[in-house]
């Protein structure tokens, strides 16, 4: 149970990678800073911490330094609040019921390109044909785990701690539902971007992990888009709003009213919080104070 708990929150390493593919750099708002005080009227401030889904102990580390915006919160949010059940749910959303779609899904070459990497991974044929082509662009992609104590689960055990309730901003279906709608296309295009990167992204990970503990949110966009490269235009449209701006939209309207009343510690991923549709602008467009802290 626990290793399909890890599974779950591992892909959103791999959304990080492709959130961040899409955005637009330039003159991006808030783009430096992981920790934001946010506020409306003498209600008590509210705190939104971007987080990087890693266990690299300097990540982890990081939590320490935010922990007090925490402890002064009375509850926390978080992108979804994990359960074995939510895990067993979300590893479901990743497979074909019957197991027979893949190979018809992905032409000739890719299937097998597909099936060499599955096999490396010890992933038997039999159990890869269950996967959909965007998770198996998922599972190619992620780094090793570690000990797997991401900062949304410390923060949690944190929360759990102080008695405080945890909120989840998304459920796993709807998480995951991004990718499960794009067309197929877009879903082998991403599948052929993770074979063709397999090398690369052990390197671009620690880069991403480099900038992310220097704060640096417009740095962290710009290397994921050098890192990408599509030439379908409605292709990057289609990512950019399922994967990014819907999601931004939808979680910003679950937190409106917690946020209004004050009090609230928000852990999202940081690629969620900087840009014109980024959280952060969001929110201030609808009438909050923001305020960089860290």
């Amino acid at each position: 149970m626990q290793q399909n708990r890890n599974r779950f929150l591992q892909v959103s390493i791999f959304l990080c990678l492709w959130f961040a593919a899409f955005a637009v750099v330039a003159e991006t708002p808030y783009s430096k800073g992981l920790l934001f005080r946010v506020q409306t009227g003498n209600a008590a401030p509210n705190y939104l911490f971007g987080t990087m889904h890693s266990d690299h102990p300097q990540v982890q580390k990081l939590v320490s330094q935010v922990s007090w915006a925490l402890e002064k919160s009375r509850l926390l949010a978080v992108e979804v609040e994990m359960d074995a059940l939510t895990a067993v749910s979300a590893v479901a959303l990743m497979v074909s019921p019957d197991g027979t779609g893949l190979r018809e899904s992905l032409d000739e070459k890719l299937y097998r390109r597909a099936l060499a990497e599955a096999k490396r991974l010890g992933l038997p044929q039999a159990a890869m044909n269950y996967y959909k082509p965007w998770a198996l662009a998922v599972m190619f992609s992620l780094p090793p785990i570690k000990d797997g104590r991401f900062p949304e689960m410390i923060l949690t055990e944190m929360a759990h701690r102080q008695g405080k309730p945890v909120f989840g901003m998304e459920t796993a279906e709807e998480q995951l539902a991004a990718f499960d709608k794009l067309p197929l296309k877009d879903q082998r295009a991403m599948l052929r971007y993770a074979l063709n990167n397999l090398d690369r992204l052990p390197m671009v990970y620690q880069e991403l992990v480099k900038t992310y503990l220097a704060r640096d949110l417009g740095e962290l966009l710009r290397i994921s888009r050098d890192n990408f490269n599509a030439e379908d235009q409605g292709q990057i449209e289609r990512f950019q709003y399922a994967l990014v701006d819907s999601r931004n939209r939808r979680m910003a309207e679950r937190l409106i009213e917690r946020l209004s009343e004050g009090g609230v510690f928000v852990a999202v991923g940081a690629l969620h919080l900087p840009g014109e549709k980024g959280l952060l602008s969001i929110l201030h467009d609808r009438g909050f104070r923001v305020e960089t802290l860290y």
